[in-house]
């Protein structure tokens, strides 16, 4: 069952939009195919963003001092911001995200103006799926640190989980000035044309996204689905080919192109 954001109904899997209340759904495969599968440990500032925040040991979360710092503090009577802030962090780990959001609530009280403190707690609000507050924790992080590159594209993630694809293009942009050279945004902004039906602008970013970075499998898979919408099969099945080269397995679109060709 698909939970809608909005209004909390249960609608069936396949449902496109909220039998009660209309709210556009998504549903996790269609950003998965978007996006691909998990984040990229090491620099942050060329990580790969998943809309399934894949946090694990990936170290996509805003760190100000080492986790180890923090083992056994989840059983510790905290005394500072800090000390929460490590516990919403070891919670993230161990995928306990209520935990982590309660902890980060705490840590946020302490300092209010850690823009860390939202980040983190936005991400957790991911992996519940209460995208409404990711969002409003992503912006208040933006607020308190109008550079951080991580928090507008999240917030767009969330936009385009929220079925509000302008809002999550307006958040690429703001991405994008500050990061130009990042491929990821770019094909999260042309996930966010695809979502509107603007498929030509899609490909656009597809396009720049793999001029950035040559061997980006997912915005070879991301603008075959715009050639198939485009009835451009010949160009879809190149980059479909190119897509499985690189390592993945574009198992929709291979579906879309049986019988096209």
């Amino acid at each position: 069952m698909l939970k809608c954001p909005k209004c909390q109904a249960e609608n069936s899997e396949g449902s496109s939009a909220c039998f009660l209340c209309g709210q556009p759904l998504k549903r996790r495969g269609w950003l998965s195919r978007m996006f691909g599968g998990g984040g990229r440990s090491g620099d942050r500032s060329g990580e790969r963003y998943s809309p399934d925040i894949d946090i694990g040991s990936d170290p996509q979360v805003h760190l100000d001092t080492d986790v180890a710092d923090y083992d056994g503090a989840a059983g510790s009577a905290p005394q500072d911001a800090e000390v929460f802030m490590g516990q919403g962090r070891d919670y993230l780990a161990r995928e306990e995200y209520r935990h982590a959001a309660e902890a980060f609530s705490e840590a946020i009280k302490l300092d209010t103006q850690d823009p860390n403190g939202y980040y983190n707690r936005g991400l957790a609000g991911m992996r519940l799926e209460q995208y409404t507050r990711a969002v409003e924790d992503f912006n208040e992080a933006i607020r308190l640190a109008p550079q951080d590159v991580d928090a507008y594209v999240n917030r767009g993630i969330s936009y385009l989980m929220m079925g509000r694809p302008q809002q999550a293009i307006e958040s690429y942009d703001q991405a994008i000035t500050l990061d130009p050279h990042n491929a990821m945004l770019y094909n999260g902004r042309g996930a966010a044309y695809f979502d509107m039906g603007h498929i030509e602008r899609s490909i656009e970013d597809f396009d720049r996204a793999i001029y950035v970075e040559p061997d980006f499998a997912y915005a070879y898979n991301n603008r075959a689905m715009s050639y198939i919408r485009l009835g451009r099969y010949g160009e879809a099945e190149q980059d479909v080919r190119r897509a499985v080269e690189l390592g993945i397995d574009p198992q929709e679109a291979i579906a879309e192109l049986e019988g096209k060709l």
